[in-house]
């Protein structure tokens, strides 16, 4: 009988007291085993240190003075020892059947190096935590990121965040780690030439994660303009390459097209409300109810400016990262 590979799990963490006992508890109820959990505490403020080590010798940690996740998981993956590697975030909780999940996107396929998985709000999360879920998932906003759907077939896709999945680990000799210097994005980034080596990338919604969000409209706003940065860093240094990079040339388009309708108010009047119509109800079949599709339309509008300010000033950055495009 063949033993079970064993895989190491290597999480950045970065003041994640509050969540990090939850996602360690969810990694040690795993029905796959073995496992080793190597946890990388980068300059962190808050208890995250002292809770870290209370588990002893359970887990490995690395100590670090503010890399950023990015270096972070590449430290990670240098320690790791096992056949396969993955990786989550420290505020998240992994179903007990996560790891076993992504494994059977493996099954038979050995030019698949890449599994992923899909993202849950978590039940205690925070309210408007909640909201942030229900936004991502209604309108797909971060492309890959959150898939709407959720397929019962393990499917091929060019694209699995970090937060969720798991390599072989000889994919990471074929192909260079993370940008050091690049989050986020750094995992776009790096699938972008796992796939381009000629390796394969699946995804198996049975892979649950439950993933905490944003818990004010601040930080909502803030790491919208981040991901909008990361690939207008990404445009710059590549060219566009995924559907979610047009976006600020299709709002142009739709601006420019809404203010020539505008000449002839009754052509105006209504394509305007049959467009908010089918928004609307497109928005309605993505939520659970009439009020979280209401909070996720009021959300849409600080979310594409922020986004697209992000993506501008990634573009102006562009230009002096590409230069330091090293791992």
């Amino acid at each position: 009988m063949t033993e079970p590979p064993l895989v190491s799990v290597v999480i950045p963490v970065h003041n994640e007291g509050r969540t990090l006992c939850a996602c360690l508890a969810s990694l040690f109820a795993q029905d796959h085993q073995p496992i080793e959990l190597i946890l990388i505490n980068d300059g962190s403020t808050d208890d995250t240190a002292a809770i870290l080590a209370s588990y002893g010798e359970r887990i490995q940690v690395l100590t670090t003075p503010g890399v950023g996740p990015s270096q972070g998981r590449n430290l990670g993956v240098a320690r790791a020892t096992g056949e396969y590697v993955a990786f989550t975030d420290g505020d998240c909780v992994c179903d007990p059947g996560w790891i076993r999940e992504l494994l059977r996107g493996f099954d038979g396929h050995p030019e698949v190096v890449g599994v992923g998985g899909s993202q849950h709000t978590p039940p205690d999360d925070s309210p408007y935590g909640k909201q942030v879920g229900a936004f991502l998932r209604a309108f797909g906003f971060a492309s890959e990121y959150i898939r709407a759907g959720e397929q019962k077939d393990i499917v091929e896709v060019k694209h699995n965040p970090t937060c969720n999945v798991l390599y072989r680990r000889m994919v990471f000799d074929r192909v260079a780690g993370f940008l050091k210097w690049l989050w986020p994005g750094e995992d776009v980034e790096f699938d972008r030439r796992v796939r381009r080596s000629g390796f394969r990338l699946m995804y198996n919604a049975g892979a649950i994660v439950h993933h905490h969000r944003p818990d004010t409209p601040a930080k909502f706003r803030r790491m919208m303009r981040r991901y909008g940065e990361a690939q207008g860093i990404l445009v710059r240094m590549y060219g566009p390459f995924r559907t979610i990079q047009f976006m600020p040339v299709a709002l142009v388009a739709g601006l420019t097209l809404a203010g020539t309708m505008a000449l002839v108010p009754p052509l105006f009047l209504a394509v305007g409300l049959l467009a908010v119509a089918g928004g609307a109800l497109l928005l309605r079949r993505r939520t659970p109810d009439t009020r979280t599709a209401l909070a996720c339309a009021a959300m849409l509008g600080p979310a594409l400016w922020e986004w697209n300010r992000g993506y501008l000033m990634g573009l102006r950055q562009g230009a002096g990262q590409r230069s330091r495009a090293t791992v």
